[in-house]
This record gives structure tokens, C-alpha cells and sequence, in this order.
């Protein structure tokens, strides 16, 4: 930990030295289709309730769930290199 790094800093460190410790753009792509698979499947009625994210090239809707002291994200989205970026999102801010 490096002084003064917020959790959300140390998250987000531990992804990218994750990602950059892979040698080559083709694991390094394999990894982001993995962390898509990782989301959890949601019910209808749960997609129901997702914001849309729009600018997306595919249909993306997240939605945080908490309190003040905690922060849970979920969402659903259609094309799995989009559902790998978002699950890398919710890696880093998921639960702080």
C-alpha cells in the first residue's frame, strides 16, 4: 500500500498490476471476457430496476444498492466485452 492510497486507489492499483501482468493483448483480452463472465445473472424483474447507461454500444443498466457506509453495484449488459469493462468497474468501487 502506498501512503495516503485510498481503498478505492488500492483496488484499482491491484486490477491494473493484474491486467499489466499479463503478456500479451490476446490474455490481456481473454482476462476482461473473464471478468464479464463473473457478473452475476440477474432476474427480469431485477434488470427492471437498472439505469441505462447511454453512449454504450451495447444495452448496459447498473444500479447501486447501500447504504452510506457501503456501496453495491449490479448491472446487465449484452455484449460480453462491455460486461468484462463493467465488471472490472465494480471490482474497484464495489462495496467502498
Amino acid at each position: 500500500m502506498h501512503e495516503g492510497e485510498t481503498p478505492i486507489g488500492i483496488a484499482c492499483r491491484k486490477l491494473l498490476e493484474e491486467f499489466l501482468g499479463l503478456p500479451d493483448w490476446i490474455d490481456r483480452y481473454q482476462f476482461v471476457l473473464e471478468q464479464g463472465r463473473r457478473l452475476p445473472s440477474l432476474s427480469m424483474a431485477c434488470r427492471r430496476r437498472l439505469k441505462r447507461v447511454y453512449g454504450c454500444s451495447s444495452l448496459v443498466g447498473i444500479r447501486g444498492e447501500g447504504d452510506a457506509d457501503r456501496l453495491r453495484l449490479v448491472g446487465a449488459v449484452e455484449c460480453p466485452i462491455d460486461a468484462g469493462l463493467l465488471a472490472m468497474v465494480f471490482r474497484i468501487y464495489d462495496e467502498q
